[in-house]
This record gives C-alpha cells, sequence and structure tokens, in this order.
C-alpha cells in the first residue's frame, strides 16, 4: 500500500476522500500527515492533534459484508501491531478505541462510500495514535506510547507498521479476536442520556454491535456503532 506524506493538511482522512473523489489515486493508498489542523473524531468531534503524533488514514476497496465489520476490523489489527512498540496490556473499547492501562492511546473513524452498482465500498479508516503525548482535559483518561514505554517512536515507523499489517481477516475471526480483546464485562456502562440507569456488558453480536443489559429494567439493549452516548466506568 502507498504512503502519501503530506507535511500539514486539514485531515488525513479528508484528503484520502478528495483524492478518492477526484480518481487521482485508486485504493489502496494511505494519506501520512505531520500535522493536520483539523482533524475529525467520532460524530463530528475534533481529534486533538498534537505534534509528534500519528495522523494517519487508510483508503480500501472492500466488499459490503467486509463493510459491516470494518470498524472492528481495524482495532483488531491496531492492536497487534501497536503490542510491538508498548508493554502494556492493550484493550479495545467498543467501538473504535483502543485503551493501555485503561487509558485510551488510540482511536479509529471508519467512513464508507458505496460505489456504483452497489457491489462494492470505498473505506476510509483514519487513524490516530498519541505517540509523543497524550491531549488533556477530554471525557476519558489518555496516554501515548511515550509514557507507556519511555521512549519516542517515528510516526512513519509506526504508520508502516500499521500499513504493513493491514489483511483482509475472516469476519469470525475479526469478532472472536474482538471479544477477546474489549473490556471485560466486570466493568459497568453507562448513558449520558440515562445517567440514572446502569448497563452491564452482555455482547458484542455477530454484526458487531454492542449488548447490554439494563440494571434498572433487566431488558437488553443493542446498539449499533452510531450511537453517541455510551461509556464504561472506567
Amino acid at each position: 500500500m502507498r504512503i502519501i506524506e503530506y507535511d500539514c493538511i486539514d485531515s488525513s482522512s479528508c484528503e484520502a476522500q478528495r483524492l478518492l473523489s477526484s480518481k487521482r489515486l485508486e485504493p489502496p493508498f494511505a494519506v501520512l500527515a505531520t500535522h493536520q489542523t483539523q482533524g475529525r473524531g467520532q460524530r463530528g468531534k475534533s481529534w486533538v492533534s498534537l505534534p509528534g503524533n500519528l495522523f494517519l488514514s487508510l483508503c480500501e476497496r472492500v466488499s459490503p459484508q467486509s463493510a459491516k465489520l470494518l470498524s472492528l476490523r481495524a482495532g483488531v489489527i491496531l492492536v497487534s501491531v501497536l503490542a510491538d512498540f508498548v508493554n502494556a496490556k492493550l484493550e479495545l473499547k467498543w467501538p473504535n478505541d483502543v485503551l493501555a492501562k485503561r487509558c485510551k492511546l488510540a482511536g479509529i473513524l471508519c467512513e464508507v462510500y458505496w460505489r456504483a452498482g452497489g457491489d462494492s465500498c470505498d473505506a476510509v479508516v483514519g487513524i490516530g495514535v498519541n505517540i509523543t503525548q497524550a491531549p488533556t482535559g477530554l471525557d476519558q483518561k489518555t496516554t501515548s506510547l511515550a509514557a507507556l514505554k519511555g521512549e519516542q517512536v517515528h510516526p512513519r515507523t509506526l504508520a508502516d507498521s500499521i500499513v504493513a499489517g493491514w489483511r483482509d481477516i475472516p469476519d469470525f475471526e475479526v469478532l472472536a479476536e474482538y471479544r477477546r480483546l474489549h473490556l471485560p464485562s466486570s466493568i459497568p456502562w453507562s448513558s449520558r442520556l440515562t445517567p440514572e440507569h446502569e448497563y452491564r456488558f452482555v455482547a458484542i453480536d455477530d454484526t458487531g454491535g454492542l449488548v447490554l443489559k439494563n440494571t434498572h429494567n433487566g431488558r437488553h439493549v443493542s446498539y449499533t456503532s452510531s450511537e453517541p452516548d455510551l461509556y464504561p466506568k472506567l
């Protein structure tokens, strides 16, 4: 997979989308930015893009079936790559965060664009990793590779490793590995919409959705990756 490097752009994912829409490049390719001024996270949030961290977006062509578990596959691959750079237990927090010592180390933003005919999709997978420093003032604890390992990793080195490790994985393997890496069921969850209720983890279902049990009424509730207000009480 070719990596196109930029010194400074608005967002690696935005640039990947522009390259796609202009047909200047065909997937697969990746965009790596040393600096980005308008990094994007989930649900329209901004991604705090501190100097020295990784801002990488990978573009690939996938089938509609593969697109359904794209976020989970990206998480599984990213954990396997990061495990070579840090001596700490890594976990996944549904749907798109990589945690180290229960603090956010990396995030993933997946965007899928249907192609004419509907038999394939162009997917842009944005990956941000805190390498040299972690943002503060967020609604969750954060960490960095430097804080965990005590030394710096060059963003290009990490980008090369992610690209080298990027691969197709059968759905059953994605689900099995994601379930193994996910936060344990003993951790309670909450919702900003109903903060008076507590939820318990039940499962990651076969569609990649999160299944929780509402301890207030005993009901099982399934969530998709578009649900905005769920969080584990870490």
